[in-house]
């Protein structure tokens, strides 16, 4: 069985180049985490190399949506203009309950960690 199990998970995670990148957009898009969070998490995961090679994936996914949806906004909206964004009425988000899971859980404690470290770093400069 866990040799099904690995199977099954390097078929999915296994390669760098071969993930859906969607999922790691969602949880950019997610206000509690964006793409620092999406980062620390894959440092614990992969090599520099894979990370440096998914998170440049991962803006460049981003960088396709934004193409695609401003097209398709132009197309059924043609007095947009190229300096409008689209973005100017913002709705407010409910945030969710953290997760009770514990690995996620886990990761959430080590962003903020890593995030404590950054400011200090950053101040102290």
């Amino acid at each position: 069985m866990a040799t099904r199990m690995k199977i099954k998970f390097d078929k999915y995670w296994g390669n760098v180049e071969k993930q859906n990148l969607l999922l790691y957009v969602v949880v950019v898009l997610n206000p509690r985490y964006k793409l620092k969070f999406v980062t620390c998490c894959l440092k614990k995961l992969y090599s520099a190399d894979e990370v440096k090679t998914l998170i440049m994936s991962v803006k460049s996914c981003f960088s396709k949506l934004v193409s695609h949806y401003s097209n398709e906004l132009k197309l059924k909206n043609p007095e947009v203009s190229n300096n409008q964004s689209g973005s100017s009425i913002q709705e407010k988000v409910p945030m969710m309950d953290s997760d009770d899971d514990d690995s996620v859980n886990m990761f959430e404690s080590d962003f903020d960690k890593e995030c404590d470290e950054d400011d200090v770093f950053r101040h102290q400069k």
